[in-house]
């Protein structure tokens, strides 16, 4: 009858809407596709195209701390409030950067956004199922949520295609609509209660961190175990459209496989909870690494499309596995430094890229993308092989069947 009084349970039920609408929203950023050429075209030099990129990538490493105690200390809502106000304003700077110096300040910008962001929804989905005593539904929870963004991703690269005919600038004109309907969703978002950290002393902080990794093992095990498995999935990720070509794809076909790559990533994060519970989340978890490493090392081994559609199972089994790391982080992790313990996985992952690409380039004279993607594919199942123990004792105590 009065819908505008609603109790502050029902309330928080619609942060994993909005939450959606937001992912799907993140994902439809016009300009992505062609970022490298717009900036190549703007600055002409494609060292200072790679300078931009490397200052981006710096950034994340920098702001992954401070953007995880900015989230534990001040709360979710404005974190995801502020991110993407910052995101708004590194557009701006894109768009009308009358100098080279404007373009390094939309790298930092875009780096700040991104990491203020990164694990603080993860945190507030979790959150709110704990808070709503929904605990079991978190990993279907994050599944749906992750796979959002690949349909968005999918949807805006077909999008940005027809509006890159009119121009590269006004594929950036039309990502500000999206944008911005993220501002304004996230405020309606609701901060749960249970999180919040005692004190606003960064160094107190800081310490509390400090004292749960060195009492987990289980969560500096599973931290670094997800860490690397990301780093090397995003490195098959930034490269593929090469690896394509490397496999005689033509060009114009290219695009059309990474939309495909894109929606099997998106249907694996949608059917993990299922499969997690119908045959328990070891095993799944355990099967979709496996599968995701003999996936990409059976490609290695063909050439042309079916070296291609190999490939892109790929990116179904690893977003298989995905949720189900996220939940034993999650469960792992006191709640008032959840966001700082994602923000130490995304450093981890930053700096293992760096040095696995830093690897790739120092080894480009004496391997082609085809040995290099070989040897990536090996590590995570040599992993496996090594603490094969340890993970399933991992899943077992974090008690997610």
């Amino acid at each position: 009858m009065f819908q505008f009084f609603k109790t502050p349970t029902q309330s928080l039920s619609t942060n994993l809407k909005y939450l959606k609408y937001i992912n799907i929203l993140y994902g439809l950023n016009f300009f992505t596709p062609y970022l490298a050429l717009y900036l190549q075209d703007k600055l002409i030099s494609l060292s200072l195209v790679a300078l931009v990129f490397t200052i981006e990538t710096f950034g994340k490493i920098i702001f992954e701390f401070p953007s995880g105690f900015v989230s534990d200390i001040f709360g979710r809502r404005k974190t995801l409030i502020l991110a993407s106000l910052i995101r708004i304003i590194s557009f701006a700077f894109l768009l009308f950067a009358p100098h080279t110096i404007f373009y390094i300040f939309y790298a930092i910008l875009s780096a700040a956004a991104h990491c203020l962001r990164s694990g603080t929804d993860e945190s507030l989905i979790f959150e709110t199922c704990h808070e709503l005593d929904q605990d079991k539904v978190y990993q279907r929870e994050i599944g749906r949520y992750f796979s959002l963004y690949t349909i968005g991703a999918t949807i805006s690269a077909i999008i940005a295609g027809l509006l890159a005919t009119i121009s590269v600038e006004f594929t950036i004109w039309a990502s500000f609509i999206p944008s911005s309907l993220v501002v304004y969703i996230s405020m309606l978002l609701v901060e749960p209660h249970y999180h919040k950290t005692e004190t606003h002393d960064f160094k107190k902080h800081l310490a509390v961190l400090k004292q749960n990794l060195l009492k987990s093992l289980n969560l500096k095990y599973i931290l670094l175990f997800n860490s690397l498995l990301v780093a090397i999935y995003s490195i098959f990720n930034k490269f593929n459209s090469v690896y394509f070509e490397f496999k005689n794809i033509d060009i114009s076909e290219i695009a059309y496989f990474i939309a495909l790559f894109f929606l099997l990533n998106s249907s694996g994060y949608r059917l993990s909870h299922k499969l997690s519970k119908r045959f328990t989340s070891f095993k799944t978890l355990t099967f979709s690494i496996v599968t995701l490493g003999f996936a990409v090392t059976l490609s290695t081994f063909v050439t042309s499309y079916l070296s291609v559609f190999i490939f892109l199972t790929s990116g179904f089994f690893y977003a298989i596995c995905t949720p189900i790391l996220s939940e034993i982080i999650n469960i792992n992790t006191d709640s008032e430094i959840r966001v700082s313990t994602h923000s130490i996985t995304n450093l981890l992952i930053n700096l293992f890229i760096f040095a696995l690409t830093t690897v790739m380039s120092l080894s480009a004279n004496f391997f082609n993308i085809n040995h290099l993607f070989f040897m990536l594919s090996l590590i995570p199942l040599l992993i496996l092989g090594f603490y094969f123990q340890t993970i399933n004792k991992i899943v077992q105590t974090s008690k997610l069947d």
